[in-house]
């Protein structure tokens, strides 16, 4: 499908400001593996109580997992990451510190709503609110550009 498009609004050389939370879940339950990218969308949107729109799932993998003694790898096991959108800086500290509290409860209870799925077993891996600053159309093309470092 498309992609949600940051920024839009057409005013000039305006800047404006995004506010979001980079993050990043571990999910198992038997059948996981086959949820789909917009089927994490629905699932993230119910936990954190946004519309799907201010919510992108940026990668979805199977996790290597220790075998269980349980018996392997049946149950099945992602990594999920994703961005939340906020409306404001306020929002998006908000947001990460509800996804660090409260994420695996509230991501278990969608993923059963959302996908079906009983019993899964979420983690927060990480949740971080942050801003960026996107220049609209008509911005100096020269901003913004720059060597990336090698960090992590």
């Amino acid at each position: 499908g498309a992609r949600p498009g940051r920024g839009g609004g057409g005013g000039g050389g305006v800047e404006q400001t995004d506010f979001f939370v980079d993050f990043e879940i571990s999910a198992s339950a038997p059948g996981v593996g086959g949820v789909g990218a917009d089927a994490w969308r629905a699932v993230f949107a119910a936990a954190a109580s946004l519309a799907q729109s201010s919510v992108q799932v940026n990668s979805v993998a199977p996790s290597r997992r220790r075998q269980s003694a349980a018996g392997g790898d049946a149950a099945g096991s992602v990594t999920v990451g994703g961005t939340l959108f906020a409306k404001d800086n306020g929002g998006a500290l908000d947001l990460g510190a509800r996804m660090r509290n409260q994420g695996p409860t509230r991501i278990a209870r969608a993923l059963e709503s959302e996908a079906g799925l009983t019993g899964a077993e979420v983690r927060v891996l990480s949740a971080q609110a942050k801003s960026t600053v996107v220049l609209g159309p008509g911005a100096p093309a020269a901003a913004g550009a720059g060597g990336g470092g090698g960090g992590v």
